[in-house]
């Protein structure tokens, strides 16, 4: 893993991940064993597949901001209820 430090999910990411169906267990396996991670903002973003785990990290913490799925090329909500 490439964090150092504790992790917290945020109100928002939390609300996406019902909104997604996304578990927690799919959370913390991307950002475990992400496939590529780069920055954007200041943020870091670990990519998994169909799905991206937007953390903000600093010395003491880490917070899961969001959690996004992509189709094709663009992260979207579009054909999340077709995930399952």
């Amino acid at each position: 893993m490439l964090i150092k430090t504790p992790i917290r999910i945020s109100d928002h990411a939390r609300i996406n991940m019902q909104k997604r169906s996304i578990t927690k267990d799919e959370v913390f396996e991307t950002l475990l064993t992400p496939e590529k991670t780069y920055t954007s903002q200041n943020d870091r973003c670990f990519v998994k597949g169909r799905l991206c785990v937007v953390v903000a990290e600093n010395q003491s913490s880490s917070t899961v901001k969001t959690v996004l799925l992509s189709e094709d090329k663009q992260w979207t909500d579009k054909d999340v209820r077709n995930r399952k």
